[in-house]
């Protein structure tokens, strides 16, 4: 139910880091409002990577409560090439490549007796 009395919030620092970096943005909510909050986040680590958010009012005076100010972690990990599974069947390829040379033979000796 709409009250007339809520209004914007104080204003609130998000901030996505990690071991290396960290990133700001600062935004007001409505009343009811939902956002999306998107980060441009590189790294060059290859494995686990673990990154924090927090919330909080950029005016430290205020009231922190349930609303205004959170924390969430969490842990990317980033595969390499060798954890990747093998995307053929091993061996396959050289089957493929004896039965081309047993066919050519084949042409080949089949041209040498029409002469």
């Amino acid at each position: 139910m709409y009250n007339p009395r809520q209004t914007r919030s104080d204003l609130l620092i998000v901030n996505l880091s990690d071991e290396d970096s960290s990133l700001k943005k600062e935004l007001f909510f409505e009343p009811y409002e939902t956002k999306i909050i998107s980060f441009n986040w590189s790294t060059v680590k290859i494995k686990n990577q673990r990154l924090e958010i927090l919330f909080y009012p950029k005016d430290l005076e205020t009231v922190w409560n349930e609303f205004n100010t959170g924390s969430i972690a969490f842990t990317i990990k980033i595969s390499d090439t060798d954890d990747l599974p093998a995307t053929s069947t091993p061996g396959f390829e050289v089957i493929l490549l004896i039965l081309l040379i047993v066919l050519i033979l084949l042409v080949y000796k089949k041209q040498i007796l029409k002469k």
